[in-house]
């Protein structure tokens, strides 16, 4: 720019001074609210992971308490008539069968 003045110039430091002075200020504003959002995000997460203790715990207790059921022989007749198939197959149908069994079979949308 060849028509630049020294007045233009002294506006332009000057409008500069002004928007660093509200970045400063608008720093100090948002440097205040993270000390106190810190102390509240500390303590809720806190709280989330004494809630989440408790969960894992209560489903730790509750699997403990469980009997796992194997496969019967009428089950095992049935995988061996099936031995024909490959033995991912095979391996996919005892893993199915005892997931069934034991209350973990993933219920299908038909």
């Amino acid at each position: 720019m060849d028509d630049w003045t020294p007045e233009m110039d002294e506006a332009f430091n000057e409008i500069e001074k002004k928007s660093n002075l509200g970045k400063q200020i608008l720093k100090e504003i948002n440097d205040d609210w993270r000390k106190h959002a810190s102390e509240y995000e500390r303590g809720f997460i806190d709280g989330m992971q004494k809630q989440m203790q408790s969960s894992v715990d209560k489903a730790v207790n509750a699997m403990g308490k469980r009997e796992w059921v194997g496969l019967t022989d009428e089950d095992k007749l049935h995988i061996e008539i099936m031995g024909g198939k490959s033995d991912v197959m095979l391996a996919e149908m005892v893993e199915a069968k005892l997931k069934q069994k034991n209350g973990y079979a993933e219920e299908k949308n038909t």
